[in-house]
């Protein structure tokens, strides 16, 4: 029949046999990575900046102090915690309880913004100013050399 003839032969991978000790000693480095990886994930608080935008939790009307709301007589430059408390969602006429303050958030551990040129603290929108600008204004310089001859 099929598998006459064949002898059985071990097949070596060679792995040398691992002692009781050696996987003690894997397992418990496992666990210190372990406890790393929770240690920096608790630690992992990003920085949140309050814009001065308070949105109605009913509607999502959004209330910009730097425009302030013409329809209802509030001047721009108007905080919300200066409005009065009779304020209404224009919207939803909700009261001014409803309104919640929308903060943003700003990339990189809360720890580490004093690091730096003070770019740490940049929004994305602040940082992409800057680059661009400094493109801008290096560019300028590059043809200001031309007009030199």
């Amino acid at each position: 029949g099929e598998g006459e003839g064949e002898t059985e032969r071990e097949v070596d991978f060679g792995d040398a046999p691992v002692s009781k000790e050696a996987l003690e000693e894997e397992e418990e480095a496992k666990k210190k990575k372990r406890a790393e990886i929770e240690r920096l994930r608790a630690a992992e608080k990003f920085i949140q900046i309050d814009e001065g935008i308070h949105e109605c939790r009913r509607c999502m009307y959004a209330y910009n102090p730097k425009k302030g709301e013409a329809m209802l007589g509030i001047a721009a430059g108007t905080a919300f915690e200066d409005l009065p408390n009779s304020f209404r969602c224009p919207a939803c006429k909700s009261d001014k309880g409803a309104f919640m303050s929308v903060k943003k958030v700003i990339a990189g551990f809360a720890d580490n913004q004093q690091y730096g040129f003070g770019g740490n603290s940049m929004t994305e929108g602040a940082k992409n100013g800057l680059i661009l600008g400094g493109i801008f204004a290096g560019g300028l310089l590059l043809l200001s050399g031309y007009l030199l001859n």
